[in-house]
C-alpha cells in the first residue's frame, strides 16, 4: 500500500488488487469495459488471474478508483498489458505513479516492455512515463494496424553496457 500524491494535491493510493477484493476487481473489470476500444478486449478471467498472481494494481481516492494497470511477468521483464486511468485524473500524473510502483515492485526484472497503436498519438506521453520505442510491429487484429513496441529499462547491464 502506497500513499502518493498526484498533481493537484489529490492523494492516491496505490495497491495490489486481490481476488478477494470483489468490490475493487469490478470496479477495475468495469473501467476496462469502457475503454476496450483502445486497451482491446481482455476477457473478465484475465483480469482475476491477475489478481490471483498478484500482477493487477489499482490507484484509489478514497474509495474511488482513479485508474489501474494490468501487467504480467515473463522470463526477465514486465509486460504491461493495460494501464487506464478515468478520464477526469488523465493528465494528474495517476499514470506515472502506476508505472513507477511497477518498477518498484519489480526493480529485479530488466525493464517494462509494451506494445501501443501508433495511431493513437501517444508517444508523448510513454516517452514522459520514461519509455522509449524499440521497433514497430503489425498489430493482431483485422487491419493489422502497426504498434509501437516500448520499453522502460531499469538499468541493469546487458551485453551492450
Amino acid at each position: 500500500m502506497d500513499l502518493r500524491a498526484a498533481k493537484g494535491g489529490t492523494t492516491v493510493r496505490i495497491r495490489t488488487v486481490s481476488e478477494k477484493d470483489d468490490r475493487l476487481l469490478q470496479a477495475v473489470i468495469r473501467l476496462g469495459d469502457r475503454f476496450t476500444d483502445t486497451l482491446g478486449f481482455l476477457p473478465q478471467t484475465v483480469f482475476e488471474q491477475a489478481a490471483r498472481s498478484g500482477t493487477l494494481i489499482a490507484a484509489t481516492n478514497g474509495s474511488q478508483l482513479v485508474g489501474y494497470a494490468l501487467y504480467g511477468l515473463p522470463a526477465d521483464r514486465v509486460r504491461l498489458t493495460h494501464l487506464c486511468v478515468e478520464p477526469e485524473h488523465r493528465g494528474t500524473g495517476v499514470n506515472q505513479l502506476l508505472v513507477d510502483a511497477i518498477s518498484e515492485r519489480h526493480q529485479d526484472r530488466l525493464g517494462i516492455l509494451l506494445k501501443c497503436r501508433k495511431d493513437y498519438g501517444l508517444e508523448r506521453m510513454w516517452s514522459r512515463l520514461g519509455f522509449v520505442p524499440r521497433t514497430e510491429v503489425d498489430g493482431r487484429g483485422r487491419t493489422r494496424k502497426p504498434l509501437v513496441v516500448w520499453w522502460r529499462d531499469h538499468g541493469h547491464p546487458d551485453l551492450f553496457s
